[in-house]
């Protein structure tokens, strides 16, 4: 189960993340299939949306709000969305040998030419997002994955993460202040070390919990 919103969330504020359902005025049905990240500001900035069968495009977060059904709310129609820029992502990085199985990396939107590629390999570019998106802390420590973002929607400043800790019949659902990420990359989100240790003591978790003995 994905939860659909996180304590507190203001007006001015989307959640979502990659599966999410979204519609624009005209009835069009579309889901998001990436979010697009500015690594510098650690911002996301835009999210690729897409129907079945066509190519996905690239909207603003701006242009995206949160519907009363728990559905997103894309301020464009379908002939407007067709106009944007395509998904494409000619740059991918293996993923790290103790990933689980189903973790994928980022994808850089560098050019297809590679002409943003730099000399250290790391394309200087926007990184889109696929989830489940990796979290680690402490040396590359793999904690868990993203199954929610709380966006300031004008800005796209990343306001709280949802982190899922644990297996699938017996998971952990933590609430993390984007003030609690160091940095993006296609390795994933990587949190400030003392995050999760202060966790139980500063920071909120959600109330399901799921425990299976198979």
């Amino acid at each position: 189960m994905v939860p659909t919103s996180v304590p507190a969330v203001a007006a001015e504020t989307v959640s979502l993340h990659c599966g999410s359902k979204a519609r624009t005025p005209n009835g069009i049905v579309l889901e998001v299939v990436a979010l697009i990240c500015d690594v510098g500001t650690q911002q996301i900035t835009h999210i690729a949306v897409g129907m079945p069968g066509s190519v996905p495009r690239i909207v603003q977060v701006s242009c995206v709000t949160a519907g009363p059904d728990g559905w997103l709310e894309i301020e464009l129609v379908r002939e407007e969305i067709e106009q944007l820029a395509p998904f494409a992502a000619p740059y991918e990085k293996p993923a790290a040998a103790d990933w689980p199985e189903q973790a994928r990396t980022g994808l850089w939107l560098a050019p297809r030419d590679n002409a943003l590629i730099r000399s250290d390999g790391v394309p200087d570019a926007p990184l889109a997002l696929r989830s489940p998106v990796p979290v680690r802390r402490l040396s590359q420590r793999y904690v868990g994955h993203i199954v929610l973002w709380n966006l300031e929607r004008r800005s796209g400043r990343i306001n709280s993460i949802i982190v899922r800790e644990g297996q699938r019949f017996n998971h952990t659902d933590s609430v993390v202040a984007g003030s609690h990420i160091e940095h993006i990359d296609d390795d994933g989100v990587q949190l400030v070390p003392s995050t999760f240790q202060q966790r139980r003591a500063r920071l909120p978790q959600l109330s399901w919990r799921c425990e299976t003995n198979l």
